[in-house]
């Protein structure tokens, strides 16, 4: 039987291995798989990308400047379970941007997006879910009074397990279904089977329909954060994001992108509302585009929260405008005390034909030509082709 004194010294040994039980679970979970792991991250970088998986909070990854989009990917090495993913983002920081996770380095899979971030040093720790090889922050434009690119002190991955805020937006894809304007030349179906071989696949209007449209069905009403959008070479120069409650129901314009340029891109639009029909509503072609519009995939981005973690501005990687003057490195510390005072672009194969961006359209006759040079860069989901090859036109 115990005396006091000996209960007191049991309690307290219980205690003391269940203090360590959770200590040691907690540092389990918290285990950055991420660390020291292979990185690459778009060219032209004025602080080495390595330096973002080092666990030196003194060491930083800086983009080139005036780099939007850009974007930046780590290898871990082998197959890992994915819980949470938290960027120490310097004073340069992105605005909008999406996580992406890939088993084979060339497919990738939406894992969250944040919109709306704001300029300063900040910590953005995302909710994420699934097993990959290959994580990359795809970059689509910087923060209001960031006049450099993007700078990273840490970047950090965790097992699931980890905690993170409940309101990060996470993809909506599993259930979705498309439809579209008349005479479809490929299946609307086509541009959300993100995933494995979505590259290879995309939904094509009708050639010289501009008011062509996709849209897309939730399921239920969603609170929207962002959408993003693969487009292939035929895009739109300007086009409507148009959110439906029902079928019956008056479309409310939620943006506006404008703009557009010829060529494969990525647009990365900040969304606002809660709807259950997402429709990209075709203004206009861009110029050069002589056939109608295609698309490989689209990602929709939603929030728990009403609301979202989001922003109402729509944002284009095709025209985001560039104000710096010098390519030079800017210290973290002068960047503070200015606050103080103040594709993956698809890969695609040449065939018989091409199509052929309008700097070079402009210089041809207006008969088609056949030519089938093709000049790629397929570093990122956000990176513009100036000649993308074009597969057989109808």
């Amino acid at each position: 039987m115990f005396t006091p004194a000996k209960q007191r010294t049991f309690l307290k040994k219980l205690l003391f291995i269940a203090g360590i039980a959770v200590v040691s679970s907690h540092a389990f979970s918290q285990t950055n798989i991420a660390l020291n792991k292979t990185v690459t991250a778009s060219p032209g970088a004025l602080l080495a990308a390595r330096n973002a998986v080092d666990g030196n909070q003194g060491t930083r990854w800086e983009s080139a400047h005036a780099n939007a989009p850009a974007w930046f990917q780590v290898d871990l090495g082998s197959v890992q379970a994915l819980g949470v993913v938290e960027i120490n983002w310097e004073a340069a920081n992105a605005r909008n941007y999406e996580v992406l996770g890939s088993v084979d380095g060339v497919n990738w899979s939406p894992l969250a997006a944040v919109t709306g971030g704001t300029f300063g040093t900040r910590t953005d720790r995302l909710a994420v879910s699934g097993s990959y090889r290959y994580l990359k922050l795809s970059l689509a434009s910087r923060s209001a009074g960031n006049l450099w690119g993007y700078s990273i002190w840490e970047l950090r991955a965790y097992a699931p397990g980890a905690s993170a805020p409940s309101n990060t937006a996470t993809s909506l894809m599993r259930g979705v279904t498309a439809s579209a304007s008349p005479n479809a030349l490929r299946p609307a179906s086509n541009a959300v089977d993100v995933g494995a071989s979505s590259a290879a696949t995309r939904w094509e209007s009708a050639h010289g329909a501009d008011s062509a449209y996709l849209q897309l069905d939730l399921g239920a009403n969603r609170n929207l954060t962002a959408v993003s959008i693969d487009w292939e070479a035929a895009n739109a120069g300007t086009y409507r994001v148009l959110g439906l409650t029902s079928l019956t129901a008056t479309p409310v314009e939620i943006a506006t992108v404008s703009g557009g340029v010829f060529g494969n891109r990525n647009d990365f639009v900040a969304l606002q509302g809660t709807y259950r029909y997402l429709r990209i509503q075709g203004v206009s072609r861009s110029a050069g585009n002589l056939w109608g519009y295609s698309i490989y995939d689209v990602r929709v981005y939603v929030s728990s929260a009403p609301g979202g973690v989001t922003s109402s501005s729509a944002v284009s990687s095709s025209v985001r405008s560039s104000v710096v003057s010098s390519s030079s490195v800017v210290s973290s510390s002068a960047r503070s005390s200015i606050i103080s005072s103040s594709s993956s672009v698809r890969s695609i194969t040449p065939s018989s034909s091409s199509r052929i961006s309008s700097s070079v359209l402009s210089s041809l006759s207006s008969s088609k030509s056949s030519t089938s040079s093709s000049s790629s860069s397929s570093s990122s989901s956000m990176v513009s082709v100036a000649l993308v090859a074009r597969d057989s036109f109808y």
